[in-house]
Formats: structure tokens, C-alpha cells, sequence
């Protein structure tokens, strides 16, 4: 939808339907949101619209890769101030990262000790906001193949764009383990991070 205010508008009137149904059908309790990329909160159009349509949201849902508009990663020293800048936005209203990750390519200007580095920067900005971020899923446990990536460079519109090998070893490296399931260095740091927490199972 972008900035646009007239298919925000159709979108705020659609969800407001299926927020309505959904609770007639599985009570109040249910709670009902809608999706946007973190982006939406550092572009001034959109995160305007974005803060018209919040008040409709039970809870607020986003995704977190923090990418340049390359699609390569922006550095992990950017991570508290991003986490600073949803809950000043945010702020009524719980948050929920149903996605959060770092690509490890070196394509991405990215490693695996950085990936790494991003798991105990997300963990040390989600320690500050304990009370206003109530769930992070970090993405994923394992890389895709090379042939899923592959596909969906086509499925995104990407094929013979000027980033398409960004954006493929984006999507391409997210896991916290190689495809082979060998562990990268993130996952071991997800482990440490959990058990200093006393979270782990």
C-alpha cells in the first residue's frame, strides 16, 4: 500500500470486517492484528498512515531485518536505536516481532560473527523494552537451498534488477544454520543469550 491514503483507507475498512467476524466467531479474547515490515515506522508517509490504522490493532506486529535499500544489513550498532524508535511510535499497544533476522553473506556486507553480534544486540534492546515487547521469532532455524532462493528472486520481481544478488543472498542466509543443518555462530549465541536469561527449555 505504500503511502497511499486511499488503499490504506480500503485496507482499514476490510480489516475492521474480519476483525468484527473472526472475534464473533472465537470471542473477544482473540487477538487480531495486521502485519507491516519495521520500515513502515522510518518513512514519514508511510508511518503516518501507519499510526491512523494502529488504533484498529490489538497488538502491533512486525517484521525486523534491518536492511539497507541494497539489501544489504545495516549495522548492528543500529539495533537499539531502531527497538528505541518502536516503542516511542508504538505506544499504546504491545509489540510482537514475528520475524526478526540478519542475512550472515559477506554479498549482505554481512558475516557470521555479525549475525552473531545482531542476536546479543536484539537481546540487549529487548532487555530496555522487557515490558513493551512481548515476543520475538527470530528467522530462521536453517538457510533455505540455493534453489528456493532462486525462486524467489522470480517470485519476488527480482530477476535483472540491479540488487537481485543481494536480495538473493539475503533471503538466502537468514538461517541461525547452514542448509546442511551446520551450526552458524548465531545459534550458539541464541543458546547463550537464552540461558543467561533463564529461558531456555
Amino acid at each position: 500500500m505504500g503511502s497511499d491514503a486511499s488503499q490504506w483507507a480500503k485496507w482499514q475498512t476490510f480489516f475492521k470486517a474480519a476483525k468484527a467476524r473472526i472475534k464473533s466467531l472465537w470471542g473477544s479474547n482473540v487477538n487480531v492484528s495486521s502485519i507491516v515490515q519495521f520500515s513502515a515506522l522510518n518513512t514519514l508517509d508511510i508511518h503516518t498512515q501507519y499510526l491512523n490504522f494502529l488504533p484498529n490493532l490489538d497488538s502491533a506486529v512486525l517484521t525486523y531485518y534491518p536492511l539497507n535499500t541494497d539489501f544489504t544489513m545495516r549495522p548492528v550498532s543500529s539495533i537499539a536505536t531502531d527497538f528505541d524508535l518502536m516503542v516511542s511510535t508504538i505506544t499504546d499497544k504491545p509489540i510482537l516481532l514475528q520475524e526478526c533476522g540478519y542475512a550472515s553473506s559477506v554479498v549482505n556486507k554481512s558475516s557470521e560473527a555479525q549475525q552473531a553480534e545482531f542476536i546479543s544486540a536484539v537481546f540487549k534492546a529487548w532487555d530496555k523494552h522487557i515490558t513493551r515487547i512481548s515476543l520475538i521469532d527470530f528467522s530462521w532455524q536453517y538457510d533455505v537451498s540455493e534453489s528456493q532462493a532462486d525462486q524467489w528472486v522470480l517470485d519476488y520481481g527480482m530477476s535483472g534488477q540491479t540488487n537481485e544478488n543481494e536480495f538473493k543472498h539475503y533471503l538466502w542466509t537468514l538461517g541461525l544454520s547452514q542448509y546442511d543443518t551446520t551450526e552458524k555462530l548465531a545459534l550458539q549465541r541464541l543458546k547463550d543469550e537464552l540461558k543467561a536469561r533463564s529461558w531456555e527449555q
